[in-house]
């Protein structure tokens, strides 16, 4: 099982725009501030969030999947 992090402080928040960034070269900044969110998810808290369509809530599923297939965190 991977290590339990904190993924709200400003390092976990770091490395989630890390991988995303790295993984995603289309996110040249990273997630949106509203996709910041999946901190919540990363964390196995559940999350009720409304989004219009095209704002990037798909990212809300993809982006916990792409943060946990990182086999290490980033230092």
């Amino acid at each position: 099982m991977a290590p339990r992090y904190c993924w709200m402080d400003h390092q976990g928040h770091r490395i989630i725009t890390h991988i995303v960034k790295k993984e995603i070269p289309e996110w040249k900044q990273g997630p949106y501030t509203a996709q910041q969110s999946v901190v919540h998810v990363l964390n196995g808290e559940d999350i009720l969030c409304f989004m219009a369509t095209g704002g990037g809530n798909s990212a809300m599923f993809a982006v916990p999947i792409i943060v946990l297939r990182e086999p290490a965190p980033v230092s």
